[in-house]
């Protein structure tokens, strides 16, 4: 087997870090890299690790010129992307989770407080009325802490039920504002109820994983859609639409 010959970009480089030599695949895929320095290369997309080996006239001598390999790193290096991923998510939902907990306790305090006064006040007065607002506001807290703690529990307990998947998007809605961040949000749900079997934790994953990966591909400020339909005869999540920033057409 000669040199250009050999399936792996291999090339052959000067202390100074120029090309001298190259194999046919080298040349297919790298032809404008001219100067080689540091340890890893980006090429169409793609991660290469370089691997180089000093050519010596004896072992003391210092190198007259290294050979080069390029090893494709591509996969590993998004499996081990992933898994870091899994692992954050799972220590942001374990905090999640605890500062749920410590904010729901009081505020279950608030609202059984509130429900008594509110028993203890003429309905017609002020301080019935600011005691209802108050009463209602914790509600809402305590729904998004709710939200929060089942989102937090990462499945533990998988239960099939038939729910609205447009309610199950509402409850998702609060943690889609870290993931869009810099983008236009456009969220669009269907006006009718779209029952489906899911387990509704899972599929809160399933959203919020596929509107953060949205996000991460584009590397432009842009606008992320999340919309529900009905297809009869079945219920049809369009879960996301990505544009980069641009005139609508």
């Amino acid at each position: 087997m000669t040199f250009d010959e050999l399936a792996e970009p291999i090339a052959i480089l000067d202390h100074d870090g120029r090309v001298l030599r190259s194999n046919a695949h080298w040349r297919e895929e790298f032809r404008d890299v001219l100067h080689l320095q540091g340890s890893h290369i980006r090429q169409d997309e793609r991660l290469y690790a370089v691997e180089k080996y000093p050519i010596r006239m004896n072992a003391d001598a210092p190198p007259l010129s290294w050979v080069v390999y390029l090893r494709d790193e591509t996969r590993s290096h998004k499996l081990k992307s992933q898994v870091v991923q899994v692992e954050k998510m799972s220590a942001i939902g374990q905090l999640a989770g605890h500062i749920a907990h410590e904010l729901n306790n009081p505020l279950t305090g608030i609202r059984s407080l509130s429900q008594v006064l509110l028993s203890e006040t003429p309905p017609d007065s002020q301080v019935h009325r600011d005691l209802d607002e108050v009463e209602r506001a914790s509600a809402r807290c305590q729904g998004i802490i709710n939200n929060l703690l089942d989102f937090s529990k990462g499945g533990i307990e998988h239960k099939v039920r038939v729910m609205d998947l447009n309610e199950i998007a509402r409850r998702t809605l609060p943690f889609l504002k870290s993931a869009t961040g810099r983008f236009r949000s456009d969220i669009e749900l269907a006006e009718d109820e779209l029952p489906v079997k899911v387990e509704p934790h899972l599929m809160q994953q399933v959203i919020f994983n596929l509107v953060n990966n949205a996000c991460q591909a584009m590397k432009e400020a842009g606008e992320i859609g999340v919309r529900t339909r009905l297809s009869p005869p079945w219920a049809f999540w369009r879960c996301v639409t990505a544009a980069p920033e641009s005139p609508r057409t």
